[in-house]
């Protein structure tokens, strides 16, 4: 694998933007980046998996689900962010098909450390599975906070394959902003394979409805 510059991650964020400003659609793009591996079998060796958090958040419309206790249900309500509290999952319980939608409507769920048993077993498998499970969220930081943060991270997993995608940003932010998001990911990238070069196939960059922009 030839070596991934700066400029050269700075040009194919370029084409996409300027093939998105001449070709607008009536949704934000989010722009993704691909890894495939070869001489990998995620089977036998050992899982690459990791989660690493950009500097700005990268999906234009983040859906986040909060499972809240009592002042975590009043927070939310006044951010205007949709939550069910123990009440509301108790409902939830044997509702196979409403779970199914929960769990395929939002990106990223966060729980009340109180909650966190229970919604592990009610929710547990079905988030796991789609790689969506709950972060963790305490009293000692504000809610609006932690947030941002958890809209700020991104997960590496190569699960029973050897290709991974995920969303490094969108179409409305800058190039500057895209860059800097596909360079952590990169690097993060890099620690997880422990730089065994030889094993990556291909990295491509590409916006929803666009082409795929190589970087290496």
């Amino acid at each position: 694998m030839t070596f991934i510059t700066e400029r050269k991650i700075s040009k194919a964020v370029e084409n996409i933007l300027c093939d998105s400003y001449n070709k607008k659609r009536n949704f934000v793009e989010s722009i993704e980046i691909f890894f495939s591996l070869k001489n990998y079998d995620s089977k036998k060796q050992k899982k690459i998996s990791g989660l690493v958090t950009l500097s700005s958040i990268s999906r234009h419309d983040t859906r986040i689900c909060l499972f809240t206790d009592v002042t975590h249900s009043s927070e939310a309500k006044a951010l205007g962010t949709y939550y069910i509290d123990f009440e509301g999952l108790k409902k939830l319980k044997d509702k196979k098909k409403t779970l199914k939608k929960i769990t395929k409507k939002f990106h990223k769920f966060l729980v009340s450390e109180k909650l966190l048993k229970t919604v592990l077993r009610i929710l547990g498998p079905g988030l796991t599975r789609c790689g969506k499970f709950p972060s963790v969220i305490d009293h000692s930081t504000p809610l609006e906070e932690q947030i941002n943060r958890l809209k700020k991270e991104v997960r590496i997993y190569f699960k029973k394959t050897t290709n991974s995608g995920l969303v490094v940003g969108n179409v409305a932010q800058n190039n500057t902003e895209i860059q800097n998001n596909i360079i952590l990911v990169l690097n993060f990238f890099y620690a997880l394979i422990k730089k065994k070069f030889n094993i990556v196939k291909t990295i491509l960059i590409k916006r929803s409805m666009g082409t795929s922009n190589s970087l290496n």
